[in-house]
């Protein structure tokens, strides 16, 4: 058996185990759209009450289809950290090392099938709604910029959620790290656009990798975020995944030989 079909054999189960649940998955579509939902209903009173046709450059519709794509790219995340820290917490990560397979490469195969499911019954379905309802249109270019901003989210997602996990080695509880991200990936568009903020606030967020997470996604989904934008926006996140891969990479190998240190 070659190292790719081994890989392969694992990806298949993952697969399977996600299909087998395929309900839990229609059931995420309600959950994400949830809280578009509630910020529809907020925005809608806030609209009522002014004679504004658009508030920071969005028009009430342009607003709600943001929220749906934005939190619709939330299912795209990898929660890859939890397992990691589970294995090294129970000291089961010892047995997976032994194996004549990379461990760092297997999470991120076992975090596909995953991706792949929430992309076909999540993500893919309330986008395709939601530009039907707006009436959204892009151009192909938009198109293409839109899918690799996804394949940036998952990468940049899961590369961050590694680091947090591979710190369990260090540090009691990894809770305070996730806290903090989860703060910045809100601040980064999961409450309101960027454009809300204050300018300087927006320079900062744009030079971070979180805007990944809901922020650039959604604006460029809504044509908020096109041209010379959109292209910087691209570079920051490909600069921002190449370099956590390689600290990434750096940051296991310095690691793993402690666990083998500690776990004989």
């Amino acid at each position: 058996m070659t190292m790719i079909s081994k890989y392969a054999s694992f990806m298949r189960i993952n697969f399977k185990s996600d299909i087998y649940y395929i309900y839990s998955y229609l059931l995420s579509i309600l959950a994400y759209a949830a809280y578009p939902i509630l910020m529809l209903i907020v925005w809608s009173s806030i609209f009522s009450g002014t004679t504004a046709t658009s508030i920071a450059g969005y028009s009430p519709i342009a607003l709600y289809a943001y929220f749906f794509v934005a939190y619709a790219g939330a299912s795209m995340q990898s929660g890859v950290s939890e397992a990691i820290s589970s294995d090294i917490e129970s000291g089961s990560i010892t047995s997976e090392l032994i194996l004549p397979i990379s461990y760092a490469i297997r999470q991120f195969i076992d975090s596909l099938p995953s991706a792949f499911t929430n992309f076909s019954f999540v993500f893919l379905p309330i986008v395709v709604l939601t530009a039907v309802f707006a009436g959204i249109s892009m151009s192909w270019f938009t198109i293409a910029a839109f899918a690799l901003e996804i394949f940036l989210l998952f990468s940049i997602s899961f590369l961050i959620e590694f680091i947090i996990g591979v710190s369990s080695i260090y540090l009691v509880s990894t809770g305070g790290i996730s806290s903090i991200i989860t703060l910045l990936t809100f601040l980064s568009g999961g409450v309101l656009p960027n454009t809300f903020f204050p300018q300087q606030l927006q320079t900062v967020l744009q030079l971070l990798p979180f805007n990944a997470y809901y922020y650039n996604p959604a604006a460029t989904f809504t044509g908020a975020l096109a041209g010379t934008a959109l292209l910087n926006a691209l570079v920051v996140e490909s600069a921002w995944a190449l370099a956590l891969f390689v600290f990434a990479t750096v940051y296991w190998k310095m690691s793993r030989g402690k666990i083998i240190a500690v776990g004989g």
